[in-house]
Parts: C-alpha cells; structure tokens; sequence
C-alpha cells in the first residue's frame, strides 16, 4: 500500500507527536508513532502521558508503527514537497526527492491506546503563547525532590484568576493568565508534563482547552491533545508568601539587571559545574542600586547602576536563582523591585510575571 503526504506538513505534525515519545521505554513498544490514516491522527506515549497529533492524508484503513526519532530524522533528510510511504507486512518505505529508506515496523494492534477524558471538574480556553509562556516563566522554580509538599510542577492556582505557580520553598515564580475561572481543583502539572507542553504546543498557533479532572489534564487545541496525570499532593497557599508591603521600590530592566549580576558575581566562587556558591548583597543609594559580591579567593566587586531607587539597607540574595526569571521574561522587560528589609522576602515584578526571592543568611 502506497500514501502521498505533503512532506512539510506531514513532518512538522510527525516531530510534535515523536516529541512525547520517549528514548528509552518501559515498553520497547512505546519507541514508536502510531499513525493511523482511517482518523488521521497521530499517537505517541510514555504510559503516562499520551499525544494525539491530527493531520492531513488520503484516508484509508492503514494504521502503521513509525520509529519516532528513526523516521523524524529521515523526514528532515527528505528534500521533495512529496513524500511516499510504501507499507508492506513488517517494512516502511520512505522516499521523497531522490532519497528513500527503508525502516523496520512493529504490530500496531500491541500499541497502548489513548484512554478517553472523564468529565472535567473545570475547563478553560487559553492561548496557546499565553499558556506556554506562563510554563516558560515559572518552571524552574519546581523541586522535584520536595517530600512536604507537592512542589515537583507548576500549579494553576486560582490567584484574582488563573496563574501559573511553582515555588521550592526558597524562590516563587508566578504569572498571570488573565482568565477568570470557577475552581473546584488547584491541579499541579509534573515537571516532564510542563516540559511536554513546550514542546507540543509551542508551535501551536491560536487557542488550547485545558481541561482538568480529578487526577489528570487534558490540553487540546491545534488538532493537538496531550493528557497527562497530575501530581498528586498539597500546594503552598500561595497568598501567604508573596509581600504585599514593600518598604522600598524602584524600577530596572532585564538586561540592565542581568549584566550587573553577571559583572558582580565574577568574583564569586563556583562549583564544578559552574554554579554560584555564594550570595550577592543588593542596596541601593539615591539614584543607584549597588551590588556587592565577595569571592574568598579571588576578591570583591562593587557594581553601580543608575536606578530611581532610595536609600536602602544591603539584602543578601542568591542572585543565581533570579537569573532564570529574568531571561524568562525576556532582555527588554522593565522589572519593578520591592524590598521589605534585609530578612524579608525580594519581590520582583514585570507585567504578569512576579518572581519572589527569600534572602540568604549569611554565616
């Protein structure tokens, strides 16, 4: 049996399913895309999550095992606007452009099948961008080795609407989604789920479908569906931890923020993959904030930066930790600062992004 597909098409909706799959299986099974042309749709999972990839094909009563990284690569490597694929018992063909290959095929009726949605306790339609890039701004701040609380992903947290939060105790991302919603659930998303949806709708162009259920989560838009258990546990209440009173305020941007801490921390000692082992001091004199890092080997800095700040006492941060969110939301953001004095918590704050940061103690 041969199948004419449109080689662009067919390899971009062909790499969001192979996406999910994973490299090294429970099941060797799983190493694989089930593409079926009767409902034209793709699926990959991991046993845990599940993706369902539509697109466009002649349809047929062909369903076929692809090898998900094997036949990406070979996609990447067709050059033609046409690709063929020529299914015979056990063998794919691939060719396209004057390239073909030939790739080995598994019994698609041992291929686990995507389970059906319960009723969700609660639904949403967000943008897809708006979704993914509240992900990109507050995943780093997950701990996947928290045993107190379930802090391995990022929350939607009901906060004056839908928010995106991950918090490891020591430092708290949040963003906003401006969405008002009827809660009946705070779901936490698993980190290789958060991960995921980067990766699958990312591309996706318009509005997803987030739709929860008492243990899992559904996102669907794009003719993509990704499902997914949720982590199960309590989340902080978050309402509790961000500071509402800060005693001083000034205004920076990224980039401007990001260099100084890069200039200030030269000194600083690191370890053997790189990270800081020491803090930074933060104050600020009228006009200027200051930042101070010693390194006992190396020496000290003292980096001044023009700011509309007030005359403020030093506060000690892990400024390796406030790095991420200040590339997350990109160079050319302007970051509002709020400081509460030298043991209270630093807030940081760009449009719907808030990122707050508790101080070191220093020995």
């Amino acid at each position: 049996m041969k199948i004419t597909l449109e080689t662009r098409k067919f390899r971009e909706r062909f790499a969001i399913a192979a996406s999910v799959a994973p490299s090294r299986p429970a099941k060797p099974i799983c190493e694989n895309v089930l593409v079926d042309f009767k409902l034209a749709c793709m699926t990959s999972t991991d046993l845990e999550r599940w993706t369902v990839v539509q697109f466009e094909c002649p349809q047929n009563n062909c369903q076929l095992l692809l090898p998900a990284f094997r036949t990406t690569k070979i996609l990447e490597a067709i050059r033609g606007d046409v690709v063929e694929i020529d299914v015979t018992k056990g063998k794919a063909a691939i060719s396209g452009g004057g390239s073909k290959f030939t790739v080995q095929t598994a019994d698609d009726k041992d291929f686990p099948r995507c389970p059906k949605p319960q009723k969700p306790l609660w639904s949403v339609r967000v943008n897809s961008a708006t979704l993914c890039g509240a992900l990109s701004r507050t995943k780093f701040a997950m701990d996947e080795q928290s045993t107190r609380y379930a802090l391995g992903g990022v929350c939607l947290y009901e906060l004056d609407g839908l928010a995106a939060v991950a918090t490891d105790g020591r430092r708290l991302s949040l963003c906003k989604l401006g969405h008002s919603v009827a809660f009946a659930s705070n779901p936490i998303i698993p980190a290789s789920t958060v991960a995921a949806i980067l990766r699958t709708f990312g591309a996706v162009v318009g509005d997803a479908e987030v739709s929860v259920e008492a243990s899992a989560i559904t996102i669907s838009g794009g003719g993509v569906l990704l499902r997914s258990p949720l982590v199960e546990g309590r989340f902080p209440r978050i309402a509790e931890v961000i500071p509402d009173a800060p005693d001083r305020t000034f205004e920076i941007t990224s980039e401007v923020l990001l260099k100084a801490i890069d200039d200030a921390t030269i000194v600083c000692a690191r370890d053997q993959e790189g990270d800081l082992l020491t803090g930074c001091d933060l104050s600020c004199r009228v006009g200027e904030l200051v930042l101070r890092a010693v390194g006992a080997e190396v020496g000290e800095s003292e980096i001044v930066v023009p700011c509309n700040a007030e005359q403020f006492a030093p506060i000690t941060l892990d400024v390796a930790e406030l790095r991420p969110w200040l590339q997350a939301i990109g160079r050319a953001a302007a970051v509002e600062v709020y400081l509460s004095g030298p043991d209270s918590a630093a807030k940081f704050v760009s449009g719907e992004a808030t990122f707050v940061l508790m101080p070191m103690v220093k020995e």
